[in-house]
């Protein structure tokens, strides 16, 4: 079990880590992250290192966790991310700088068997980013860019759209299902239609 304290800390700011069995407990309050982050490598014996700046505080209380959902907690608390290459850790900013390389990113490539290409961005729900997806035309595919966690929530949503089935297929934003059952009665039902 470790207690922290650091001079460096903003005055107004608690630290504290304790690390039992593998699993971590973080109480911190007002804690800049890089500084939580330089604590959790240390604590949990793993090579980390950050890409770009990592700026801000954070205040959090986790009792128990995972070194994976201590980091996806610290980072997703300020649209970070971060990744596993070999036995590095990598946090940082995940977007994609102009001429710069990101290796917090993934490239994948998803074929589709049942829709078109250019048709995808308009099926993707709000809380994606179209900016991840790239329609490729040519082959019937998208080229997707963006964290591991962001391409895996994008190839299940394909999975579920890419579908031999008008119904599956309806989640468009401007879809609008009509059924009529047995009795003559109408379903109506309007799906992610702003």
């Amino acid at each position: 079990i470790y207690r922290v304290a650091r001079s460096n800390l903003e005055k107004s700011s608690s630290f504290a880590i304790f690390s039992r069995k593998g699993l971590l407990s973080i109480d911190v309050e007002n804690a800049p992250i890089e500084d939580l982050l330089r604590e959790v490598s240390a604590q949990s014996k793993i090579n980390l290192s950050t890409v770009g700046n990592v700026r801000g505080n954070i205040t959090l209380r986790l009792v128990d966790v995972t070194l994976e959902e201590a980091l996806m907690t610290i980072t997703s608390s300020h649209g970070y991310a971060y990744r596993k290459v070999g036995d590095i850790y990598l946090v940082g900013d995940p977007t994609m700088k102009p001429g710069q390389a990101n290796p917090l990113l993934t490239e994948k490539v998803v074929y589709f068997k049942h829709i078109a290409a250019e048709e995808f961005l308009a099926m993707l729900p709000n809380d994606i980013p179209k900016t991840i997806a790239t329609p490729l035309k040519d082959i019937n595919a998208v080229a997707l860019v963006g964290t591991e966690e962001m391409i895996a929530r994008v190839e299940k949503f394909i999975r579920e759209v890419d579908a031999d089935s008008d119904e599956i297929r309806s989640r468009r934003q401007d879809a609008i299902s009509i059924e009529v059952d047995s009795e003559g009665l109408l379903t109506v039902d309007v799906k992610d239609t702003p």
